[in-house]
């Protein structure tokens, strides 16, 4: 009866103290006065590697093991990759995660139970219960530890740890297995920083088994930033299997206690192990560049400073909204003229280029101001889809799309009938024309014009090399008009925004990704005279429209030469090579074949004459059996 009475009395005290301190751990914490200098100093960075910021928490502890709370942040010296970086505190003290695992065989006591519950009420003082969440596990529970509920409720946390003075420890609960369970639990916490704070009384080495071994139990406790924290009651044995596992987490320790039922000592290093989690500061700088990259950090007097990586991607841009020159593009806005459409970034990055899809059509714009032309003579009137997204660094953001109006146009509509129907028109009268060329041409005049002249039409050969596929092998120059040459050179059409150069036909070049990654999307033009047959080229685009400049590696040779031809047109000359990009030959071949006429004198007949050379004036009998040939000149 009298233990009962002292084991309630316990428990009721310990409940007040934890309420108390709870309630008023806030207003505690604060007025702590930090300690001088610094002693040891810890990093760890928790944001995003996608981030624009690099974000983490850092904690600075005294040569008395307290945090030191009004931390400068001129008193740390922090580099990243040897450079010297500002970092700058602000915000509150990181979030909180705490496990309180009671990790006690059946030889500890009420007396030590009571003991080590009252000084753990005690060693958390700086608990938020608004912003921080705490879990009470013991040994003494038939519940798996990953299934226990964290809470900040005063009153939970009270009932919890009124059970941990009131239970007798189970011995086949204390596992290596229990202790994995605890970790799961924290690790699904959404909380800056989590701790693991561990009570044990019996070495940790022992109780491995073949689901959880103090190895798997360190790597994942350090792979999730867990920091686990021990406290070595007499029983729990020397040195070494608990050091392992908790120096190897980011700001774990262990703290060695020799009288188990001495609550101050307990309390004491209790609030030496959490220092690193209670007196944490959060921190940011701007990311630097894509990679991996180091961040240390160290303080006068520290004599190891605190290292640690963290890796920054290529992050997505936005785009915040899409503009014209009247201002923020809208849903079913009206446009009745032709308009260029800007995209507006969300964040202030480099952009590659700007992918835009209109009715499903996709153009890509890769110089500035990467806008898009909407010409209403060219959609049609209703509704039409618009979207955008921008490419910076390979990545594509995510697609920013919004519909348009163009109003129905009576004059509109008339040019477009009269530019359709007046193409069909003109289509008819020239095959009108070519039929009554070709019937009143006589059979004998379109023989005679067959075989003027034979000619092999003037050839871009594809010039092998290494053994890399392009297509297509052979370009042949057209015998009217210019023909341009590039990878898909529709897709310049916006760029350039000129009708006559949207109107040229084209001709793709495409090959495997090492033989056309610098080729250019319009790369030259290329026609043929047709009264002298003369080949010309012409790199880029020199207008009407917006100029095209070509790579430098676009060029044309002449007996091995470069020429210039990009400022005016290059007539070709029979194996003169064309080169489009490093991966990327064609060799110019043109050769014209022209039959000789042949001249046949008229067969005799039997009994026919031919006069004999010299004109003498006598002739000769021909046999009957020999036929005269003709003669090849």
């Amino acid at each position: 009866m009298g233990t009962l009475g002292a084991g309630h009395a316990r428990t009721v005290h310990a409940a007040i103290t934890l309420f108390v301190l709870l309630t008023f751990g806030t207003a505690v914490a604060t007025a702590q006065t930090a300690q001088p200098g610094i002693a040891r100093v810890g990093v760890r960075v928790t944001s995003d590697a996608a981030s624009s910021t690099v974000e983490g928490s850092l904690f600075a502890i005294d040569s008395t093991g307290q945090a030191v709370q009004d931390l400068p942040a001129d008193a740390l010296q922090a580099r990243v990759d040897g450079r010297p970086v500002q970092l700058s505190l602000s915000g509150p003290r990181p979030s909180i995660a705490m496990a309180a695992a009671f990790w006690l065989d059946s030889s500890a006591t009420p007396q030590v139970r009571d003991a080590v519950a009252n000084a753990l009420a005690q060693g958390i003082q700086a608990v938020d219960v608004n912003r921080d969440t705490v879990a009470i596990l013991s040994s003494g529970q038939s519940l798996a530890w990953d299934q226990a509920p964290f809470t900040n409720s005063a009153a939970d946390l009270q009932e919890r740890l009124n059970q941990v003075i009131q239970t007798t420890p189970t011995d086949d609960q204390v596992s290596l297995e229990q202790v994995s369970n605890a970790l799961r639990a924290l690790s699904a916490q959404q909380r800056d920083a989590r701790v693991l704070l561990l009570f044990i009384n019996r070495p940790l080495a022992g109780a491995a088994s073949i689901n959880a071994s103090l190895g798997a139990i360190r790597s994942f406790a350090a792979d999730n930033a867990i920091q686990v924290s021990i406290v070595a009651l007499p029983g729990a044995g020397g040195q070494g299997p608990a050091e392992g596992l908790a120096e190897a987490t980011p700001g774990g320790r262990v703290e060695y206690v020799l009288n188990a039922t001495n609550r101050q000592d307990i309390s004491r290093r209790i609030s030496l192990l959490l220092a690193p989690a209670f007196g944490a500061h959060h921190f940011q700088f701007p990311a630097p560049a894509e990679g991996t990259h180091s961040l240390s950090v160290d303080a006068p007097g520290v004599k190891l400073q605190s290292t640690t990586t963290f890796q920054v991607t290529t992050r997505a841009v936005q785009i915040d909204s899409l503009e014209t020159s009247a201002g923020i593009l809208k849903a079913d806005d009206a446009v009745t003229a032709p308009t260029w459409v800007e995209v507006i970034p969300a964040a202030n990055a480099p952009i590659d280029s700007v992918e835009w899809t209109l009715d499903g059509r996709v153009t890509e714009a890769t110089t500035q101001p990467w806008a898009l032309l909407i010409d209403p003579e060219q959609l049609g009137d209703g509704r039409h889809e618009v979207a955008a997204r921008i490419i910076s660094g390979g990545r594509a953001g995510p697609l920013l799309g919004t519909s348009i109006m163009v109003p129905p146009d009576f004059l509109r509509s008339v040019r477009n009938a009269v530019r359709n129907w007046g193409v069909i028109a003109l289509l008819m009268l020239g095959e009108i024309i070519v039929v009554i060329l070709f019937v009143r041409t006589t059979p004998s005049a379109r023989a005679a014009a067959a075989v003027k002249t034979t000619e092999f039409p003037p050839t871009l050969r594809l010039n092998p090399l290494a053994g890399r596929y392009v297509a297509p092998e052979v370009i042949e120059f057209p015998t009217r008009g210019k023909l341009r040459i590039g990878y898909h050179p529709p897709f310049m059409d916006n760029q350039v925004g000129n009708r006559d150069f949207a109107r040229l036909p084209y001709q793709d070049v495409r090959g495997d990704d090492e033989a056309v990654k610098d080729l250019s999307r319009h790369a030259a033009c290329i026609w043929r005279d047709s009264k002298t047959n003369d080949c010309y080229i012409q790199l880029g685009w020199a207008g009407p429209g917006e100029r095209i400049n070509v790579r430098p590696q676009t060029q044309v040779f002449h007996f091995g030469r470069p020429q210039d031809a990009t400022s005016t047109p290059f007539r070709l000359s029979h194996h003169d090579v064309v080169r489009l990009s490093t991966g990327i030959e064609f060799v110019f071949n043109q050769v014209g074949l022209r039959d000789k006429p042949t001249p046949e004198s008229k067969k005799l007949g039997p009994f026919e004459l031919r006069s004999i050379p010299g004109g003498s004036g006598s002739f000769r009998t021909v046999a009957p059996a020999q036929e005269t040939v003709a003669e090849e000149t």
